[in-house]
């Protein structure tokens, strides 16, 4: 499994870490993503309102969140890493991309960490009580002073393995995230698989109740036709003379006509679920479908709760169900 890259775009990625560092700098956060298709970090966007931060996330991505808030006891910066794992994001992408969660970690040097994977994990009033909470009783503006002088030093070249104490002390919370993430991966495909389970069984009972009515129809049915009295047969018909013979006309043959409405349903093809596109949906990974707010996606296919695939524009592929609406 490929590690994540923080080399081929390392001046970009250090410039914009430090400028969140930075003492009274405008810049206050920053997010970074993939580069198409590749496990290359890169600088997604940056800005200086945490409201404003909370909202770049997106549900189909994995990204990560850096961002400088004041510690509401102490009045001082501290530093904020989230790890964003999208709910609609790819589940082999997730778990490829949770074994580069400790060197993330080790590359921002947050004061608190917060694994996040729908709205709901980016509260502001939790976080800013994680903040507050991370100074405890142990914190003091000497370890603080440290931090500053550490965010200072030279971190050696991104990618290699240069590690200086702080690195260090954080190791073992970055196992324990990369244990999370692997138990979260485990809870989703044991819940899709009791989902799955109550979907096969609703569909018994469902056949189940089909095939118990149309027993009692055919029974009704066949109660009714033996109450039924028989027919009196009717008197035969007077036979009529046979008529005289006319001559047979020769018979014309004429070309058969396809009916105008059996021509356009056979140029309309076939049917399947069709749907358009509300949302703009780029395709982050090979066999993912791409479209334009208007598309419309035919031949669909609901393989997962949040993934369909479907084709649009000559291609066939992957996209992510809550980006359109079915037609």
């Amino acid at each position: 499994m490929a590690p994540v890259d923080l080399s081929t775009n390392s001046a970009d990625l250090v410039a914009a870490r430090d400028s969140v560092f930075a003492e009274g700098g405008d810049t206050t956060w920053v997010l970074f993503g993939y580069e198409k298709k590749s496990d290359t970090l890169k600088v997604v966007e940056t800005g200086d309102d945490l409201d404003d931060f909370l909202e770049e996330f997106e549900g189909s991505k994995i990204q990560y969140g850096f961002a400088k808030v004041k510690d509401p006891n102490q009045g001082i910066d501290k530093y904020v890493l989230i790890n964003w794992f999208g709910e609609g994001a790819p589940e082999l992408r997730k778990g490829a991309c949770a074994q580069h969660v400790r060197d993330v970690e080790r590359f921002f040097h947050a004061h608190v960490t917060i694994n996040a994977r729908n709205e709901t994990d980016l509260d502001k009033d939790a976080i800013l009580k994680l903040v507050a909470k991370s100074s405890g009783a142990a914190y003091s503006v000497h370890k603080e002073t440290r931090r500053k002088e550490f965010a200072a030093e030279p971190s050696g070249p991104v990618g290699t393995s240069y590690q200086n104490e702080f690195q260090k002390q954080g190791l073992a919370s970055s196992e324990d995230r990369s244990a999370f993430w692997q138990k979260q991966e485990q809870e989703d495909a044991a819940r899709r698989q009791e989902q799955q389970q109550r979907e096969e069984e609703e569909q018994r009972a469902r056949d189940e109740q089909r095939r118990q009515e149309e027993a009692e129809r055919e029974a009704r049915i066949a109660q009714e036709k033996a109450a039924e009295p028989e027919p009196q047969p009717e008197p035969q018909p007077v036979p009529e003379p046979e008529p005289v013979p006319e001559p047979v006309p020769e018979p014309v043959v004429e070309q058969a006509v396809e009916p105008e409405q059996e021509q356009q349903q056979a140029a309309e093809g076939g049917g399947g679920l069709r749907a358009r596109a509300l949302y703009d949906y780029q395709a982050d990974e090979e066999g993912e479908l791409t479209f334009d707010p208007g598309d419309i996606i035919t031949d669909i296919e609901q393989i997962d709760e949040g993934w369909w695939q479907g084709a649009c524009n000559g291609q066939f592929g992957l996209f992510p169900a809550n980006y359109v609406e079915l037609i």
